[in-house]
């Protein structure tokens, strides 16, 4: 029996394999260039070590932008619902997550480091003049075709496996996969990547318009953030009108007062005794109707 339940487990430890490696892979990107750097004393590993640990700050930045500015709970910022143990590594005790979601940082470093190998395989050159931005390009050979396809799909395979198309890739607490962006925010994400990584790769060639891409992950970042505005205005705009139109229901033509109640069939004595009073059980949906007004607000 004992040898039986552990190879259970074993095979259960291969059947996680896959989800663990997509979910450590920007941490494994980081701890592999940075001792490729330390070991072989490679400029081009620190320098994209560098552009890596740049690309982590700012993806903190945006989400943390995104959250101040919006709301963690914005339909764009916040993470699927049931999304849990979002982190690299996987926890112990699962816990609900509680960051924002907007714009993935899975998604973000896959996409900045198949850039940048893309750029390198390519053997992208900058122009003559280095004053201006652009790179002029080498016939693609065929010995690149397999590299290529290789790191877009490890980049590919990372992003899908946050998101509910993720199957065998995606997080997994339980048994059960665990959807941890929207597709929006993974595919915001893999646009920061994909622009941050033409940036450094301009910087690394000397190019003099490098910023552009910074500049248009800003800018990216930035219609995001406005759209989302504007989509949580909306329903707050809604909810108030309708919190008015039930005030206004609460205190219109049918509040018993000035003798318009129901049960007023001896209206000719009315002008001597006063109002009649309202019928019996009236009186008390007036006070429903205010606690149901209060309740909306």
């Amino acid at each position: 029996m004992g040898t039986l339940h552990a190879a259970q487990e074993e095979r259960s430890d291969l059947q996680l394999l896959p989800s663990n490696v997509m979910r450590s892979m920007p941490y494994t990107a980081y701890i592999a260039v940075g001792s490729y750097a330390l070991i072989f004393w490679s400029q081009e590993a620190a320098l994209l070590e560098a552009l890596l640990l740049s690309n982590e700050l700012l993806n903190a930045f945006f989400k943390k932008l995104a959250s101040k500015l919006v709301g963690k709970e914005a339909r764009w910022i916040k993470r699927p619902r049931g999304a849990a143990d979002s982190g690299i590594y996987p926890q112990h005790f699962p816990k609900m997550s509680t960051s924002s979601g907007m714009p993935s940082g899975h998604a973000q470093t896959s996409a900045l480091l198949a850039t940048v190998f893309t750029c390198h395989l390519l053997d992208l050159q900058p122009h003559m003049d280095p004053d201006l931005p652009g790179i002029s390009t080498s016939p693609l050979e065929a010995k690149n075709v397999v590299p290529l396809v290789y790191v877009w799909l490890v980049a590919l395979c990372v992003m899908f496996s946050r998101t509910r198309f993720g199957g065998p890739l995606a997080v997994n607490i339980g048994g059960r996969a665990v959807v941890q962006h929207s597709c929006l925010q993974i595919l915001i994400g893999a646009s920061l990547g994909l622009s941050l990584g033409i940036s450094g790769f301009w910087l690394y060639l000397g190019q003099g318009g490098w910023w552009l891409g910074l500049v248009v992950a800003v800018l990216v970042m930035s219609l995001v953030i406005a759209l989302a505005l504007c989509l949580e205005a909306e329903p707050s705009s809604k909810q108030k009108d309708a919190s008015s139109t039930d005030d206004n229901n609460s205190t219109g033509s049918g509040t018993p007062e000035g003798g318009t109640g129901f049960g007023t069939s001896t209206s000719a004595q009315g002008s001597e005794s006063g109002p009649s009073p309202p019928a019996a059980g009236y009186e008390s949906l007036a006070p429903h109707h205010r606690a149901s007004a209060a309740n909306d607000m």
